[in-house]
């Protein structure tokens, strides 16, 4: 299925077990009070950027000398079903890139109020090249078409579980599942930008004696006239979009009977600011 959908839901929504890592048997802290927070991610890279994740460990009674972060990246998903059962928990199969010791966190660099940086290089094909010649300390080897999803190497969603470890004692004090999206899109691809339509209309029932004559002369009159309060809200409306939000980009979507009532009630200001606002369609 799309991978633009699965893009979507990564980046709005917040893999396995590396070599070294805990066996099962060690224990993970309570979820009410986690010790290893996402601050922020790099929101989508392709081949050659760095998947940059902020962290923060909250860990008293371990000092940061004894902690380390593992790293481990799964197959890209192909379903939304995929996605959702990446969030339960540690993503199924095997990863095809993951740390092979835990990166000591007193190694990373320290962010500005408190946490830590963990910059990961993204490659892709070829052989998986070594931490010294990217000078990171783990860099994602994501591999060859072969071994993704149908949509790779043009995009995919790749889920990468992270555990913050005890290495004194070789126990998990936290973990966590979140995305990296990965995408060959052209560098100047702009982000996904939302419509928002506000409907500018009033309900109009029909009238119960129109004469012929009216229908004929103005086939409106078909239509009840609604209570000066609901016109005079309708006016209202359109008056702060045009006097205090005229370069909000939203889009009006008026009813032709609006405009026939508007004119029909005497409110040719409204009208007007109607026209100004239909006129410049970048802002409405």
């Amino acid at each position: 299925m799309g991978s633009a959908l699965l893009a979507v839901a990564a980046v709005i929504g917040c893999g396995g077990v590396a070599a070294d890592a805990p066996t099962s048997a060690a224990t993970v802290g309570p979820s009410t009070a986690p010790a290893l927070v996402l601050l922020s991610q790099t929101p989508w890279v392709t081949a050659g950027q760095v998947f940059d994740l902020h962290l923060r460990a909250d860990t008293p009674s371990v000092p940061t000398a004894d902690l380390g972060v593992s790293v481990s990246v799964y197959a890209c998903l192909s379903s939304v079903s995929g996605f959702d059962q990446s969030l339960t928990g540690t993503p199924e199969g095997t990863p095809v890139s993951a740390t092979t010791t835990p990166v000591a966190v007193g190694d990373l660099a320290p962010l500005p109020g408190g946490g830590f940086d963990l910059p990961m290089p993204v490659t892709v094909g070829g052989s998986a090249p070594t931490p010294a010649s990217t000078g990171a300390p783990f860099t994602i080897h994501l591999g060859a078409a072969g071994d993704q999803c149908a949509s790779f190497p043009a995009g995919g969603v790749f889920p990468v579980h992270l555990q913050l470890v005890d290495t004194s004692n070789r126990s998990v004090l936290d973990a966590f599942t979140t995305h990296l999206v990965y995408t060959e899109a052209p560098s100047d691809t702009q982000r996904l930008r939302v419509g928002v339509v506000l409907p500018v209309q009033a309900t109009q029932r029909a009238s119960s004696d129109p004469s012929p004559g009216e229908l004929l002369a103005r086939p409106s009159a078909a239509l009840a006239t609604p209570p000066d309060a609901t016109v005079s809200a309708v006016a209202a409306t359109v008056d702060v979009i045009a006097s205090h939000h005229a370069n909000v980009p939203v889009t009006l979507q008026v009813s032709g009977q609006t405009v026939g009532l508007l004119a029909d009630t005497g409110h040719p200001a409204t009208l007007g600011q109607l026209g100004q606002l239909a006129a410049t369609p970048d802002d409405h």
